[in-house]
């Protein structure tokens, strides 16, 4: 998806910057910094797309949670 995206630089867009979390890079930390760093680069005259693939779980309360390489199994929700 990540090339795909980036072919578009110089067609439909002027300029595609990607930021790809890969395994022992998705912790709760890095998706939140790769988050943070998509809001940094973002205008209201740009387009951002985010991809996750991976695992979630429920809590007890049934409630789903995206699951990052480093979650804590007694507390996804943290």
């Amino acid at each position: 998806l990540a090339s795909s995206i980036q072919k578009t630089h110089g067609g439909a867009f002027s300029k595609v910057e990607v930021k790809l979390l890969m395994d022992r890079d998705a912790t709760r930390r890095g998706i939140h910094d790769g988050l943070l760093w998509l809001e940094s680069k973002m205008t209201d005259r740009d387009v951002g797309v985010v991809f996750m693939s991976g695992h979630g779980t429920r809590d007890p309360r049934g409630s789903f949670h995206f699951v990052p390489i480093d979650v804590d199994e007694r507390d996804p929700a943290g």
